[in-house]
């Protein structure tokens, strides 16, 4: 059923410059235990340069250990790869 695996999937949402808050550390804890995939999505891509962002991506993963996509509202960089992800997600929740 596709409606039930959309329901067990979430993206979190963090900007990218100052990482996961507080808010969003906990519902990290509630999707957790409730057995919720999920991606963190982290916003505003676009303010960092390649480097810095390259740099600061890295640093937010080793902190928290799960895999995170950078994305931009203002170019649109990052999306493609956020609905790659609830597609190849849906796919291992139906099989």
């Amino acid at each position: 059923n596709v409606v039930a695996a959309v329901e067990q999937l979430r993206n979190v949402l963090a900007d990218i410059r100052r990482g996961p808050q507080e808010e969003e550390l906990q519902l990290v804890e509630y999707l957790d235990a409730h057995d919720i995939k999920r991606v963190w999505v982290m916003t505003k891509a676009d303010k960092l340069s390649r480097a810095e962002l390259a740099r600061r991506l890295a640093e937010l993963e080793s902190e928290i250990d799960e895999p995170m996509i950078a994305v931009s509202g203002e170019t649109g960089a990052g999306v493609d790869a956020v609905e790659r992800w609830m597609t190849k997600a849906l796919r291992g929740a139906r099989a």
